[in-house]
């Protein structure tokens, strides 16, 4: 623990670095909603109507298999890389096969659906992830954490009832397209 110092300006010291934190993590937050999307459009472009390549298993496979290039640093480290690499295959073999289903259905579901209401109906991980810790892990139900979830869902839900405005060439909104990207948002939390 480090004392917190006052600063000229009467500011503390602990303060200024919570402001900071908190504005990095902001940052990061909106990188990854930038990215979410703007990689939810991208998949969609590539394997929508009028494209020629509907092939979202291959679009899947090759994304996931290019996080292997994330450990080439640690080839030159032969000891280090081999106990690096029992780690990542045990790994693989449980989380990440779980997240390559989760992915792919997420990828088919763009076929189906709209990114739009893809998005909203992804974020409801939210909720299944206090799903699955009250089912599997019986966690205590909080009334504040089952009042929050419902809240997420709802919201959710009333997004996703309102169709977006039709846009020429855009994916129109199904039923199985919800589907799977409800299926893809509750395998994502897992």
């Amino acid at each position: 623990f480090k004392p917190c110092a006052v600063l000229h300006d009467g500011r503390s010291l602990c303060r200024q670095r919570m402001e900071k934190r908190r504005a990095e993590g902001a940052a990061m937050l909106t990188g990854c909603l930038v990215l979410w999307v703007s990689s939810s459009v991208v998949v969609q472009a590539i394997c929508g109507e009028g494209t020629d390549f509907q092939k979202p298993l291959f679009l899947t496979l090759f994304n996931s298999s290019t996080g292997i290039l994330l450990l080439l640093p640690l080839v030159k480290q032969p000891s280090m890389f081999k106990a690096i690499q029992m780690k990542v295959a045990r790994l693989s073999a449980s989380v990440g096969m779980l997240w390559l289903l989760a992915q792919f259905i997420f990828n088919v579901s763009l076929l189906h659906t709209s990114v739009a209401t893809n998005t909203v109906l992804s974020s409801t991980s939210s909720v299944f992830t206090f799903l699955w810790a009250m089912l599997l892990l019986k966690n205590p139900v909080r009334l504040l954490s089952g009042f929050a979830a419902l809240l997420s869902f709802l919201g959710c839900c009333l997004v996703a009832a309102k169709a977006p405005s039709e846009t020429p060439g855009a994916v129109h909104d199904s039923r199985t397209g919800d589907a799977l990207a409800l299926a893809s948002a509750a395998l994502f939390s897992l």
